[in-house]
């Protein structure tokens, strides 16, 4: 996840400053409103991400309460119920 939102956040400055470097030549492919819009819209897609996440956990908070604890470190088998 980290790997993603870092990739996402370098996208998104690289991509303001190729608009400022632009800007300075003179070239404009784009309006500065999209560049607002996209800001906005991974903004929202972060701050939904970060609700799921938080739902998720409170729903899903015990998944270890299955499983043998006291069998080591690695992936423990079900207790038998």
């Amino acid at each position: 996840m980290k790997y993603l939102v870092g990739t996402i956040l370098i996208a998104l400055v690289l991509l303001t400053i190729c608009y400022f470097i632009l800007g300075i030549w003179g070239i404009s492919l784009f309006d500065a409103a999209y560049l607002n819009y996209t800001y906005q819209t991974i903004g929202l897609v972060l701050v939904a991400a970060i609700v799921l996440m938080v739902l998720g956990s409170y729903f899903f908070r015990a998944p270890h309460k299955n499983y043998d604890t006291t069998k080591g470190n690695v992936a423990h088998p079900k207790k038998e119920q």
